[in-house]
């Protein structure tokens, strides 16, 4: 499986704001949020970095694909992952949708779900925040005593 991602060296409520802003440049809705790390220390009572799911359509597409094939209305969903990651840099990723693109026999439908996947991509490349670069990270990992 492929995924779209990147990666920033800003809060993690900062990167929140910063996707989905993203994703509504490009026309989707985020209708949902949902808190893993809550989740599991609900109901596991384990402890778990910061790390929410965004889900996220494009309505417009949606409503296409769905005339096109009633069943589709389940991939036009897109989830959005923004995550800490151990270095404390923050990593917000989705699937690249190409291939269920291609998992189609509906030539109609292959064009739509490519569209959703062009404006997911893009959402991900444009996020207005700030990318972590090389440099950042050492300085991360030498103020901890690691090299």
């Amino acid at each position: 499986m492929h995924f779209f991602s990147k990666t920033f060296n800003v809060s993690f409520e900062e990167a929140i704001a910063a996707a989905r802003q993203a994703l509504e440049r490009q026309g989707f809705e985020v209708f949902a949020e949902i808190d893993m790390q809550r989740a599991f220390k609900k109901t596991l009572a384990v402890d778990f970095r910061p790390y929410r799911v965004l889900g996220a359509y494009h309505p417009a597409l949606a409503h296409r694909a769905i005339q096109v094939r009633d069943e589709i209305g389940s991939i036009m969903l897109c989830n959005i992952v923004v995550q800490r990651r151990d270095d404390d840099c923050i990593k917000i990723s989705a699937v690249d949708l190409t291939t269920v693109a291609y998992a189609t026999n509906n030539v109609e439908l292959r064009w739509i779900v490519l569209d959703l996947r062009d404006r997911l991509q893009n959402a991900i490349k444009n996020i207005n925040a700030k990318p972590v670069t090389q440099h950042r990270i050492l300085e991360t990992n030498m103020s901890r005593g690691q090299e």
